[in-house]
């Protein structure tokens, strides 16, 4: 009897774990900084893991890169940090403005696989400032 429960803890404690860790980081529903306090179209709707999948991402440095004193560092990411973190909403000496690299981020890479949107209102719905 001992047995069977001690099994049975075992097994739960073992399912809990592994649920926790498919939830432990929610999808992104949508491209929208805090640092735009106000903004003349709205959010970009982007499915982060969906649109990874159809992408064929695999590696986090392809978006979420990480520069060292002006420099790119292939050993590291970004994952986790805002991207207005670094990038300033006026830009600076070593990062550009916070829309331009959004911009520039996705399109180039929608451009160099020769998929995806590119437009202005392909990314950026005109009903999402009226939500």
């Amino acid at each position: 009897m001992k047995r069977k429960i001690l099994t049975l803890a075992l097994a739960s404690l073992t399912l809990m774990a592994l649920c926790g860790s498919l939830y432990s980081q929610d999808d992104i529903k949508a491209l929208a900084d805090p640092a735009f306090a106000s903004m003349r179209r709205g959010p970009v709707p982007f499915k982060h893991d969906q649109h990874n999948e159809k992408a064929k991402i695999a590696d986090c440095k392809a978006c979420h890169h990480l520069y060292k004193n002006g420099k790119l560092d292939p050993s590291g990411d970004s994952v986790g940090t805002k991207c207005s973190e670094c990038h300033t909403l006026a830009g600076g000496k070593l990062a550009m403005p916070l829309m331009r690299a959004y911009h520039r981020q996705c399109e180039n890479c929608h451009a160099q696989k020769g998929a995806g949107p590119v437009a202005c209102a392909e990314c950026h719905p005109k009903d999402a400032l009226k939500k």
